[in-house]
């Protein structure tokens, strides 16, 4: 049996900000749960686990903050385009399923270099930490 952990518990979320997210994570198997727009994700025990050694092996990598930071800004300016758009005036249905197709692979873009700075990926970090550094106020 497969042993899964909440990992997320969103307020006011929708189904199409999760069509977005959601395939950001397919590699990791996530179930999410929607009760009266409020989700809640979770992960298999085995995925947080490969998340977390993965996370530990890129803290090693030189340079990662800055080459992480500059992939998520060029991917943000991706966006720009989208955000120029004139949504003051009603879009046909053409334009908008193009505007939102954009959106969608942009944030998906985006979401690449974001989503490893999400917690998990720092469980190991934060264990070896704590076993190096006895005093948790220091690791703090």
């Amino acid at each position: 049996m497969i042993k899964y952990e909440s990992i997320f518990k969103i307020n006011f979320s929708s189904v199409f900000f999760m069509s977005i997210y959601l395939p950001c994570y397919k590699k990791e198997q996530p179930l999410a749960l929607f009760d009266h727009n409020r989700m809640e994700m979770f992960f298999p025990h085995n995925s947080l686990t490969q998340l977390a050694n993965a996370g530990f092996k890129q803290a090693l990598t030189k340079n990662i903050l800055i080459k992480l930071k500059q992939g998520y800004k060029k991917s943000l300016k991706e966006l720009r385009p989208i955000l120029k758009l004139q949504y003051h005036r009603v879009l046909s249905n053409k334009e908008l399923i193009l505007a939102l197709d954009q959106f969608q692979k942009s944030i998906q873009q985006a979401f690449i270099f974001y989503k490893q700075t999400e917690y998990f990926n720092f469980i190991k970090i934060e264990k070896e930490l704590t076993q190096l550094i006895p005093n948790q106020t220091q690791l703090q």
